[in-house]
């Protein structure tokens, strides 16, 4: 099965402005990198804040999540450091990947088998992996036997995908 690399998460928030989310960072001595329209704040995550129309914050990014059991240690981790900050939800938007199968691949004779099957995506000059896209997530293999798996948003997408791959290869 494929080893979960990093989950990125949306979290919905009570509206607030972003300049108070920085006033709140730069008051409590917590460092942050500000960008044109978004701040970054990191610990053990990396959260992105984006400024939406007039400077309002609606939602925030959540990447450099190793595993699904850290999201609620990450929730945590937010409303504790930036208190003033009130979730609504959060989605999965990504679960990222990877599986070292034991042999190399030949990437030709897979495309041959994949190209009637999936959505395939294979140049050689411009990067030596190919893709093969279904509707829930995309594999992208390298004739080194390295397998990164993205787009997933639940562990059942990525078993049906690994699945897939074992019959590909098989």
């Amino acid at each position: 099965m494929f080893t979960i690399r990093n989950i990125k998460i949306s979290i919905k928030i009570l509206p607030i402005s972003l300049n108070t989310i920085k006033e709140h960072l730069t008051f409590n001595s917590i460092e942050f990198q500000e960008k044109s329209n978004y701040l970054i704040y990191t610990q053990k995550y990396m959260f992105l804040f984006y400024k939406h129309k007039e400077g309002i914050l609606k939602h925030i990014n959540v990447t450099k999540i190793p595993t699904f059991e850290d999201i609620e240690h990450c929730l945590n981790n937010l409303t504790k450091t930036i208190p003033i900050l009130k979730t609504l939800s959060h989605t999965i938007d990504n679960i990222s990947s990877n599986y070292t199968y034991p042999n190399t691949i030949n990437i030709q004779s897979l495309i041959s088998k994949a190209k009637d099957l999936y959505q395939i995506s294979y140049n050689r000059e411009r990067f030596p992996g190919l893709f093969i896209k279904y509707s829930f997530g995309t594999l992208i293999l390298f004739h080194t036997g390295k397998i990164i798996c993205v787009g997933t948003k639940n562990i059942d997408s990525l078993q049906i995908i690994f699945e897939s791959l074992k019959s590909l290869l098989s």
